[in-house]
């Protein structure tokens, strides 16, 4: 037993779900970050712009 005190099993090949992976446009992301209190300090994205990470802070 590990520190949660509880003991996990698995079988053989069963299915597990690890992730869930959301697209969102930059102005969505905004949209979010404003509904629940923060604001962007950056978007950061790829070279080629197809991605982006976006630093969050709580608005003041």
């Amino acid at each position: 037993m590990g520190t949660l005190g509880k003991e996990f099993s698995f079988g053989a090949w069963e299915p597990m779900q690890t992730e869930h992976s959301y697209k969102y446009t930059e102005s969505e992301i905004e949209g979010l970050a404003e509904k629940s209190g923060y604001q962007i300090v950056k978007h950061m994205f790829d070279a080629n712009a197809n991605f982006v990470d976006s630093i969050w802070e709580v608005k003041k």
